[in-house]
């Protein structure tokens, strides 16, 4: 639950621990843009400083630090700074509302949105439902709906003890248990499916896929119920269980890295390559990969044709914990130790549009606005 003594004292800090904090009278009602609106938001592993880098005018807007954090997720909109014990949830200011068959885009003032004790495993936002899976195996559903209120509470999700994941799809909440069943609907009472071992979640536009031992599982609609079908590996199988998945929430592919190997799960499909060194990824298109490896280069993969088909020498050793962020047209690619992020054409030679400095030490980044 949240500690609202802590949580006042928090935005106080924060409010109050930059120079570049966003005006006090920061209005709740948002603008609607015209096109995308790309936001970066930039957190400090050690001190926890974070800020809010606007791409198009380069104008950084910091929101104070919180102490360290061990990892950093997103959702298109919000970002999820993880601590020892805590999570503190930050509003990047601006997201895509999508209609289906047209999009609307918004922006709003950078803030702090709140912070909810206790140790967090993993937290998934989508919709008017943020997800989180505490470190005892319990699940809290908020209401992300509320976030621009400064509103943070949950409540806990009935007959979901011990899961090992869980996500927001729709006005549903999923979860995987211990032995892998996949569960939701009142008391998590209806299994959908079987996922041993799950290994991560990514929630796209469409569909929910869950990483398993034997392949994923993939969660959608069809004729307004849920359905989840097996999606095994077939012959060829990772050499080490997949770690987290890499994806465009508008796409339809997800990526993910086991040892030296690169997998991506293209509709039903799924392809490999091998990168010595590979450190992260994420799908540029329903095909393609970008990755980078140890040695702080940017890598094309085109995965259907299994060759690599571009190579850039981009970021500064020590290389970090590399993070791509892929909208359309350019990636994002943070560079800890020159204290930058790198935009990208990757449709273009893995050409460098601009590398934005920053005042914040960019070791996690979480894109918003897409």
């Amino acid at each position: 639950m949240l500690n609202w003594g802590r949580a006042i004292a928090l935005v106080a800090v924060l409010s109050a621990g930059c120079s570049a904090a966003p005006d006090a009278e920061r209005s709740a009602t948002p603008r609607e843009a015209e096109r995308p609106v790309t936001r970066l938001v930039l957190v400090e592993r050690e001190t926890g400083a974070a800020a809010v880098l606007d791409v198009a005018d380069a104008a950084e807007t910091g929101l104070g630090q919180v102490g360290l954090v061990n990892a950093v997720s997103g959702d298109g909109r919000y970002a999820y700074l993880h601590e020892e014990a805590g999570l503190t949830i930050l509003d990047g200011g601006a997201w895509t509302y999508d209609h289906g068959d047209h999009s609307h885009y918004y922006e709003v003032s950078p803030a702090v949105v709140g912070r909810i004790d206790g140790r967090v495993a993993a937290v998934h936002g989508a919709g008017a439902s943020t997800v989180v899976l505490r470190g005892d195996g319990s699940v809290e559903s908020l209401d992300r709906d509320a976030f621009p209120r400064e509103d943070v509470s949950g409540a806990a999700v009935a007959g979901a003890d011990n899961a090992r994941a869980a996500v927001a799809f729709g006005n549903d909440v999923l979860t995987v248990t211990g032995p892998g069943l996949v569960r939701h609907g009142a008391g998590q009472a209806t299994v959908l499916g079987h996922c041993p071992e799950v290994t991560g979640a990514a929630v796209l536009r469409r569909a929910v896929v869950l990483g398993c031992r034997d392949g994923a599982l993939r969660i959608s609609r069809r004729g307004g119920a849920l359905v989840a079908d097996g999606i095994p590996f077939g012959v060829s199988r990772p050499s080490i269980p997949l770690g987290p998945f890499g994806y465009r929430r508008t796409g339809n592919s997800v990526t993910a890295v086991a040892g030296d190997e690169v997998w991506l799960l293209n509709g039903r499909r799924w392809t490999s390559m091998r990168l010595p060194g590979v450190v992260a990824v994420n799908t540029a298109d329903a095909t393609t990969v970008l990755a980078v490896t140890r040695d702080g280069a940017l890598h094309a993969l085109d995965m259907a044709a299994g060759v690599s088909v571009g190579r850039l020498e981009l970021l500064a050793a020590p290389v970090g914990t590399p993070v791509i962020e892929v909208g359309a047209g350019r990636a994002y690619v943070n560079d800890p130790a020159a204290r930058a992020v790198h935009e990208i054409d990757y449709a273009n030679g893995l050409r460098v549009v601009r590398t934005h400095r920053t005042n914040v030490v960019p070791d996690f980044l979480a894109a918003a606005g897409w």
